[in-house]
């Protein structure tokens, strides 16, 4: 066979994408897109083999298709995986293997692997309270002070506000870096808050009068568009 038998081109990570946050010993399943780049084609006899990295729980290797894969076609590659009991940033690499053993992997050369990135840490811990109004552009904001107990990273966060019959009255509203340096600081913000860290949460009151007791809802996550791990709390608090 010609020396572009045997390539594969990367199309999408399927599922966790790179720095998807899992909690310690969760079991995942990562499957990425590939393509068959090169000139033939692909059986059963074909393997996906892990390369370096951290294995995390994976097989030494697993059959690329059960079927066969021509050139230009795609193929789905999944295998069921154990995030680390540490918290920390693991990276697996893989590469793929011919009938007749011989290894090569993504890109004009044949040589890269592809990879999943991920990072163990645990779901939000925090505490939060109610701190004061202040107004941004005219319009009274309820600020709520953040507290970082754990080890995990705070990257977006969502508030809504129900009243005392339960009917939301602000939000949801969601944000990546939302949080604030400091008590009188008026959203968006543009900050994340690392472990052991405090931060401040802003929300407006417009239409909400003085004395009205609420109910708020936080979720706070590890990443970006609500993603990674999140925690969910309420607070319930009076506008002064």
């Amino acid at each position: 066979p010609s020396a572009n038998c045997d390539r594969a081109a990367f199309i999408a990570d399927v599922t966790v994408p790179d720095g998807t946050v899992f909690e310690p010993g969760e079991t995942f399943v990562k499957t990425w897109r590939l393509q068959n780049s090169g000139e033939c084609a692909w059986n059963a006899g074909y393997a996906v083999i892990f390369d370096q990295g951290d294995a995390m729980g994976s097989p030494a290797s697993f059959p690329l298709t059960s079927g066969e894969v021509l050139p230009g076609e795609e193929v789905e590659v999944s295998v069921t995986l154990l995030a680390p009991s540490e918290p920390g940033e693991y990276r697996g690499d893989w590469k793929l293997r011919n009938a007749s053993g011989q290894v090569f992997g993504l890109g004009n050369s044949g040589n890269s692997s592809f990879w999943v990135l991920i990072n163990v840490g645990s779901a939000p811990d925090y505490s939060v309270f109610f701190d004061n109004v202040h107004a941004c552009d005219g319009v009274n904001h309820a600020v709520f002070i953040l507290f970082n107990n754990g080890d995990s990273l705070f990257q977006s966060a969502e508030i809504t506000f129900n009243d005392s019959n339960g009917v939301i009255v602000f939000g949801p509203l969601a944000h990546d870096g939302p949080f604030l340096g400091g008590p009188n600081e008026c959203p968006q913000g543009g900050d994340t808050v690392d472990p052991d860290e405090k931060a401040f949460l802003a929300a407006s009151l417009v239409n909400i009068p003085s004395g009205q007791n609420l109910r708020a809802t936080f979720k706070i996550c590890t990443q970006d568009g609500l993603g990674g791990s999140c925690t969910t709390k309420t607070l319930d608090f009076t506008v002064p």
